[in-house]
Formats: structure tokens, sequence, C-alpha cells
């Protein structure tokens, strides 16, 4: 078993939406992450190809009330994205804007 394989075996399995957007300067992901800060995600790239975003929604606090429908996530979460070739890894940076992260990987100058 990989280590990447292994490690994700201990997170849920979260249904975190992400967009991906290419324009010719930089790839752009958009996570909708509701509910967490900046503080509580964690960004790497493993081996200069991959991006690993992940983190940890906060607990249930109702857990004494009757759920009727529960869509929101919690717990620990991870998302992985192989990234292209023409990207520029130790350039990224990561921002905050209405509840979703958004972070920019400029591409490598043709």
């Amino acid at each position: 078993m990989s280590r990447v394989t292994k490690e994700l075996s201990s997170y849920r399995s979260c249904n975190i939406r992400a967009d991906w957007l290419e324009d010719d300067d930089s790839h752009s992901f958009i996570i909708d992450l509701p509910g967490i800060t900046g503080k509580d995600v964690k960004l790497e790239i493993i081996d200069g190809v991959t991006l690993e975003i992940s983190g940890q929604f906060p607990p249930e606090t109702h857990c004494n009330l009757k759920w009727h429908v529960k869509e929101r996530p919690t717990g620990a979460f991870r998302r992985t994205f192989l990234l292209p070739q023409n990207v520029l890894a130790s350039k990224l940076r990561a921002f905050e804007v209405d509840g979703m992260l958004v972070v920019k990987i400029p591409k490598k100058k043709s």
C-alpha cells in the first residue's frame, strides 16, 4: 500500500466540491470549505506534482437532536490534484473568498 493510499484511509470521505480553472498565466483551484478558516486548512505540494488540500471540519454540536437530513461535512478531509508539468509549484498562493479557498499556481513561462 502506498504512503498516499495509507494516509487517505484515515480520512473520512467528504464530498469537497472543487473547480479547477486554467488561463494563460496560471491554474486556479476553487474549493468550497464552509465553516472553515484558512488556519484550519493545510496546503502541500508533494514531489512537485501533487497539490494536496487537507483539514478538519468542526464537529457537529447538535448531537442530541434527531437528524432528518445531514449534508454538511464534518471530520477530516483530504483532496488531491495531479498537477501538470507546466506549473511553478513553489509560487503557490492561497486566499479565502466568501467561504471558498482559492489556490493559484502560476505557469512556467514558455
